[in-house]
């Protein structure tokens, strides 16, 4: 007659098969992005186990730092195992055989939507068999997202990020007059060097538009990192000479 003691409560602590090996591995397609881009992460899963076991029922879980969420807007997902729900963050792979040539991909992509800086993680949640080595279970790459300067007519955008996404892939100069909110006609020469003091970019004459740079030195990409510009310009006021600093971004 007495229900408190009519049932029992045991834990089995069960070890994971040894050589049972899951590989996470995370990446972005750009980790400085500006508001607006578009970026890719990448998630890679690869059975590494020693005795050509086939791995079931696999389990990733992708989330960004809590409280950053509103940072990163999803857009879609490509997977080539499995399935992934974004609303949960799960990616679920039904089975993965062993060795590098049978790796589990995962795309996220999605549009960056304010300044700030926050950290996307994939962690292995559960596998079956389970994982033995929780060495490599979790990935974490950080972002950090920043915004263009409004300026005035003349100033050059001092960051941009040549990645093919249409947008910011050319240093610009700007032309719009901020208080009367009219484009303006501007003529202008520069030089860009690289740290190192050499010239990897110049204008052999005046020009008229706003696109300056695609980020390319004799037909190669540039690397990323700072270049200094010397830039000399009219937009009908007399002639202004210019000199800073640009981010290119990659």
């Amino acid at each position: 007659f007495n229900a408190e003691n009519d049932s029992v409560t045991i834990i089995l602590e069960i070890d994971a098969p040894e050589g049972i090996d899951l590989n996470i591995e995370k990446t972005v397609s750009n980790r400085t992005p500006l508001v607006g881009e578009e970026i890719t992460f990448t998630i890679k899963v690869t059975n590494l186990s020693q005795d050509g076991d086939v791995i079931n029922n696999i389990v990733v879980r992708d989330s960004i730092t809590a409280g950053f969420e509103n940072l990163f807007s999803y857009d879609s997902d490509t997977a080539t195992n499995g399935s992934y729900d974004s609303e949960t963050g799960i990616w679920t792979i039904p089975s993965l055989e062993v060795g590098e040539d049978n790796t589990a991909e995962l795309q996220i992509i999605g549009a960056v939507t304010a300044e700030g800086v926050f950290d996307n993680t994939a962690v292995l949640v559960t596998s079956s068999p389970r994982d033995s080595n929780d060495l490599n279970n979790q990935s974490t790459v950080g972002v950090t997202i920043g915004v263009p300067t409004p300026a005035d007519v003349g100033f050059l955008f001092n960051q941009f990020s040549p990645n093919g996404d249409g947008t910011n892939d050319v240093l610009t100069i700007n032309l719009k007059n901020r208080e009367t909110g009219l484009i303006e006609t501007i003529r202008y020469k520069i030089n860009i060097f690289d740290r190192y003091g050499n010239l990897v970019y110049a204008s052999e004459q005046e020009q008229t538009g706003k696109e300056i740079w695609d980020g390319t030195y004799e037909g190669k990409k540039a690397p990323k990192g700072t270049y200094f510009y010397i830039m000399n310009y009219d937009i009908g006021n007399g002639p202004v000479l210019d000199k800073g600093w640009i981010q290119l971004i990659r």
